[in-house]
């Protein structure tokens, strides 16, 4: 299976200048992908059709041919891949280092005990509270 088998898929067209709506291919798609009125040109359904090559083979004035599509799902799901590994990227360069004194460290529970665990965060700016007390004349010690 190559990249183009997982971006293009195989799609009968029918060609209007040979189609004579005899509606043998319609008959003969086993997934009912086909569908018209006797004497017109029957239209693919493309959501059902898989590209067998069934009605191809069946048609007897060779109006139908199996050619390969662009499926847009996954394309979609490439740029979808794409964009959030360049988002993750993004955010893993420009976000703030965290050294380990600013992490979260959670609190130790017993095993066996039925309590949440507790997350206790010690990330206090200390020159703001040395600040506070030097204006008012204490020490912060």
């Amino acid at each position: 299976m190559g990249l183009a088998d997982i971006f293009y898929r195989n799609i009968a067209r029918i060609d209007e200048g040979k189609c004579k709506g005899c509606l043998v291919c319609v008959n003969a798609c086993p997934l009912r992908a086909l569908d018209g009125k006797p004497g017109s040109v029957p239209l693919v359904n493309e959501n059902l059709c898989i590209g067998c090559g069934i009605c191809a083979d069946v048609c007897p004035f060779n109006a139908i041919a199996i050619r390969k599509k662009l499926s847009i799902v996954p394309v979609f799901f490439l740029v979808l891949i794409v964009l959030a590994s360049s988002l993750t990227a993004y955010y893993m360069i420009h976000s703030p280092a965290q050294s380990e004194s600013q992490l979260a460290e959670p609190t130790r529970t017993l095993p066996g005990s039925f309590e949440e665990p507790k997350v206790s965060m010690v990330n206090v700016d200390v020159s703001f509270y040395e600040a506070m007390n030097e204006e008012a004349g204490t020490s912060g010690g």
